[in-house]
């Protein structure tokens, strides 16, 4: 049974989570000496009652025999998001059943809340817990390293808005479609802040995008959707050749390739994706000399560029982009 938590519930609140929390820190050493904020040594019935009193974050646990053996809270950090907050089994109540029964639970609130998506934050070296939220629908959108932390700090999101069957035939999570090997796209799905430079009428002009990227099709291909200016600055700094545009990328099992169609209104370009190096390199096919070049690529940032590179190795650069991870919190 899940119940919304009261005061009195507190003190119960704080041993679950902290004994939850508690077989992370050892699977990941994780210590009171080395990571003092963490979740298993920081929550104590001070904190609890400023998420209750300060933040209104609403609490729930769920009971067994009258027993609390699983908790959950939702935070508010704006009036268009949800974040999911702490939630924990204890563990010899795991594998039955109760998390993922805490989390439809909290998922079904949120939205009838009205927000349009719940972020949480997860230990990212924990594979099996990413994993286990990935499998009921949340996106991975990045990681972020603090120096009062010895483990990386992972995001991910999961859209509350109602889809239709085309978005859910479309998109998916990462399946063996595409080899370890040969997911060379995979750091780059995401989405992305941009800055983009090129010299337009004879000045030189920097427009801000967006950049959005997605597995589809039972993960045989990566999606992206290109934006140039960014719907936040469009209005305001409009551009006569703007694209709002999208590239399909099929890896291509026989040749150990990527396959690339983009389009957008005015535009239709195919291209083939190598890797040369650190390198993801694009040959455009219809324009002699025409590379798309990805490089410079980490977890939370990426360099692109539009090159002409000539028989006799001279290099003209048409314009870049450098995009930096939107990240969850």
């Amino acid at each position: 049974m899940i119940r919304q938590l009261t005061k009195q519930d507190i003190p119960e609140c704080v041993n679950v989570i902290r004994t939850s929390f508690l077989t992370v820190g050892k699977e990941f050493n994780i210590t009171p000496e080395n990571a003092p904020r963490f979740t298993a040594y920081a929550t104590d019935e001070a904190k609890v009652n400023f998420w209750m009193d300060e933040q209104h974050r609403p609490m729930f646990g769920y009971f067994d025999n009258g027993k609390m053996v699983g908790y959950y809270n939702l935070a508010f950090p704006t009036a268009k998001e949800c974040e999911l907050g702490s939630l924990c089994v204890l563990p010899e109540y795991r594998h039955s059943g109760i998390g993922g029964i805490l989390l439809n639970d909290a998922l079904e609130r949120a939205k009838a809340l009205g927000f349009p998506k719940m972020k949480l934050s997860i230990v990212e070296e924990n594979t099996v817990l990413r994993k286990w939220y990935e499998d009921h629908g949340f996106t991975h959108t990045g990681t972020e390293k603090f120096d009062f932390f010895p483990f990386t700090c992972g995001y991910l999101e999961i859209s509350l808005l109602e889809t239709d069957s085309f978005i859910d035939a479309l998109l998916c999570g990462k399946t063996d479609k595409i080899p370890d090997g040969y997911d060379w796209f995979a750091p780059l799905i995401g989405d992305w802040d941009c800055d983009y430079y090129d010299e337009y009428d004879g000045q030189k002009r920097y427009v801000k995008g967006e950049w959005i990227f997605r597995r589809i099709l039972e993960g045989a291909g990566i999606q992206d959707i290109f934006i140039f200016p960014s719907r936040a600055t469009k209005e305001k700094n409009p551009q006569p050749d703007g694209e709002y545009g999208t590239s399909f990328r099929m890896f291509n099992a026989k040749d150990k390739c990527y396959d690339v169609c983009y389009t957008c209104d005015h535009c239709m370009k195919r291209l083939c994706f190598t890797k040369e190096g650190d390198k993801l390199v694009g040959k455009v096919l219809d324009q002699e000399d025409t590379y798309w070049i990805f490089s410079d690529i980490t977890s939370d940032s990426f360099k692109w560029e539009n090159v002409v590179i000539r028989k006799d190795g001279t290099r003209i650069q048409e314009c870049e982009i450098h995009g930096k991870r939107i990240k969850c919190g």
